[in-house]
């Protein structure tokens, strides 16, 4: 029963570790767009779009690193991996009161699933080539 116990244990730190891993990508490029908004003129919707942009890349490198230390399961593991950093993000939104259920809100949905997914299968693909 101990073993099973740090196994569950060590599969949540290999989680704990890719969302915080997303999240800091996520971040660095929220920062990234940031610096470009504010040396070019851009409309709302651009801005919009580099949220967006940047919670989908965060997600699809979040769900490569765990994907990449189990080495199977890409697409559950993508999945869920989507859904926490999901949950993640619109518990800081509700947080911030800035949460809408609206068409933007299910795009956000459907792209870091997309994204997360995409990281999960590559990550799983990218180590099942490296053994043959």
């Amino acid at each position: 029963m101990k073993n099973k116990n740090n196994i569950l244990s060590g599969n949540l730190a290999v989680y704990l570790i890719g969302l915080a891993l997303g999240l800091t990508i996520t971040l660095l490029c929220m920062f990234i767009f940031a610096f470009f908004t504010t040396i070019f003129d851009v409309n709302e919707s651009i801005i919009t779009t580099m949220g967006i942009t940047s919670l989908s890349v965060g997600s699809f490198f979040s769900s490569f690193y765990v994907g990449k230390k189990f080495k199977k399961g890409g697409l559950i593991i993508g999945v869920i991996n989507g859904i926490v950093c999901l949950f993640v993000i619109e518990m800081l939104s509700v947080i911030l009161k800035t949460f809408s259920f609206d068409l933007l809100f299910v795009i956000k949905i459907f792209l870091i699933l997309i994204a997360s997914l995409a990281g999960g299968i590559y990550a799983v693909n990218k180590v099942a080539k490296r053994r043959v």
